[in-house]
C-alpha cells in the first residue's frame, strides 16, 4: 500500500516542477455527485447518492495528451430492501451502507478537440470511515454493530476509471465511471465477492 502512495506523491511533484516534461501544467479544484453501487452476484442493490470533492494537476505531454493526478474525498456505497432476520422476520426494512474513501486516480487525457478529453486510468482507495444503518417503520432504536461490519471491510481498494470531460473558459463538466477491481470484504467467507461501482458527475475549475 505504502509503495501506491509514494509512487503518486513522486509523480505528483515530478509533473508540478518538471517544466521540460509538460508543455503546459495547470492545477484545479472539482465537485460533483456520486451515484455508488456494490457489484455481488448474491445480492441485489440500489444506488446511493452523495458527493465527491477533490483536487488535482493536469500535466500536458503535448496538445493532445495529459495526465492528471488527482486526490479525492468519495463518499460511496449502496442501499438494500428486505425483511429483517430472526427475531424481526418478516419486518420489512431499509438497509444503507455508506464507505467513505480517499480515492487517488491518475487519469490519462485525450483531446481529440480542444474543449473536449477522453479520459482513462487507475485508481486506488483507502477506506476512511464506514457506517451501516438499518430503518424500518415498524420499529425504532436499531442498533448495528459498527465494529463488527468494520472487519468485514478491506481498508484497501483499486479499479480503473472511463471518461469525457469538456472545458470553457476553465470551468470544466465531467462524467466518469469507476470499475472496482478489489473485493472489498476483508475477509471473504462468502461464495460472492464485492466490489465497487460509482458514477460520477463533477464540475470544477482549472487555474
Amino acid at each position: 500500500m505504502k509503495k501506491y502512495c509514494v509512487a503518486f506523491t513522486l509523480l505528483a511533484l515530478g509533473l508540478s516542477n518538471q517544466n521540460t516534461i509538460a508543455q503546459e501544467i495547470k492545477t484545479g479544484f472539482k465537485i460533483g455527485l456520486n451515484a455508488s453501487n456494490l457489484h455481488e452476484e448474491a445480492a441485489e442493490t440500489k444506488n446511493k447518492y452523495s458527493f465527491h470533492a477533490g483536487m488535482f494537476i493536469e500535466a500536458f505531454i503535448n496538445e493532445k495528451f495529459a495526465i492528471q493526478p488527482e486526490l479525492l474525498y468519495s463518499s460511496q456505497g449502496s442501499k438494500e430492501e428486505g425483511k429483517m432476520p430472526f427475531p424481526f422476520s418478516g419486518i420489512p426494512a431499509k438497509a444503507t451502507l455508506t464507505l467513505n474513501y480517499i480515492n487517488l486516480p491518475i487519469m490519462f487525457k485525450y483531446y481529440p478537440i480542444t474543449e473536449l478529453s477522453i479520459t482513462a486510468g487507475p485508481q486506488i482507495g483507502f477506506l476512511v470511515h464506514s457506517k451501516y444503518d438499518i430503518e424500518s417503520k415498524y420499529l425504532s432504536n436499531i442498533e448495528v454493530d459498527q465494529s463488527l461490519i468494520k472487519s468485514e471491510l478491506s481498508k484497501f481498494d483499486y479499479g480503473i476509471n472511463f471518461g469525457l470531460e469538456y472545458t470553457y473558459s476553465g470551468v470544466f463538466f465531467s462524467a466518469r465511471y469507476n470499475l472496482g477491481l478489489a473485493d472489498i470484504q476483508k475477509q471473504n467467507n462468502y461464495s460472492s465477492k464485492v466490489y465497487n461501482r460509482v458514477f460520477q458527475l463533477s464540475t470544477g475549475y482549472k487555474f
